[in-house]
């Protein structure tokens, strides 16, 4: 329960930011809809390096090992 229970204290301060800011509501709840997307788009490209053929970029594929930083 405690992983909810962050998330639901990171959407009450949103909320609080949208009251105090005047902003309008579908703000904070689209905010919180956005840092979702940006954690599956991380994990599928985690993904994709890790177990399947690496990187892609307009219908080509590359392999990890042509990635910079790697020894």
């Amino acid at each position: 329960w405690l992983p909810l229970a962050q998330i639901a204290i990171a959407l009450l301060v949103r909320i609080l930011i949208v009251v105090r800011f005047r902003q309008p509501l579908w703000a904070a709840l689209l905010h919180a809809l956005s840092q979702v997307m940006l954690m599956l788009i991380a994990l599928n490209s985690f993904r994709l390096t890790v177990f399947g053929s690496g990187p892609q970029w307009k219908g080509r594929s590359y392999s990890s090992s042509g990635l910079q930083g790697e020894s």
